[in-house]
């Protein structure tokens, strides 16, 4: 099976509703409600693109990021919070080749699969 995104959140309904929107658009959908879980996916699935909470009850998603791309995986990441839209954060997300931010707050679920769906990766 070929997944398309890993969804990293610790929310169920916000997963459950991004799954929902994700799959009609043909996205083959994985979801995790923990850095541990999303993990485990990550690396046995390899989806094309990773869709990050960045406050998950056992960790920040920033920090995971950082140690995939210390292990030299580079998925596409969007990443997705209402805590770490300031200067610094911001800096450390873009060297770590995060394009996109959502503030999860302000953003309606449809435009986060809006973005999920633009952002996928070219399939070869």
């Amino acid at each position: 099976m070929t997944i398309s995104v890993l969804v990293v959140d610790d929310d169920a309904d916000l997963r459950r509703g991004l799954r929902a929107l994700l799959e009609v658009h043909g996205l083959e959908v994985l979801d995790a409600g923990t850095l541990r879980e999303a993990d485990a996916l990550a690396r046995l699935y390899e989806p094309a693109l990773l869709l990050v909470d960045g406050m998950l009850p056992d960790g920040n998603g920033i920090e995971w990021i950082s140690i995939l791309r210390s292990e030299g995986i580079s998925t596409e990441v969007i990443f997705m919070s209402s805590f770490f839209a300031k200067g610094r954060w911001l800096g450390v997300l873009s060297k770590l080749g995060v394009r996109h931010r959502i503030n999860k707050r302000e953003t309606p679920i449809e435009r986060i699969a809006e973005l999920v769906v633009q952002s996928m990766p070219l399939q070869t």
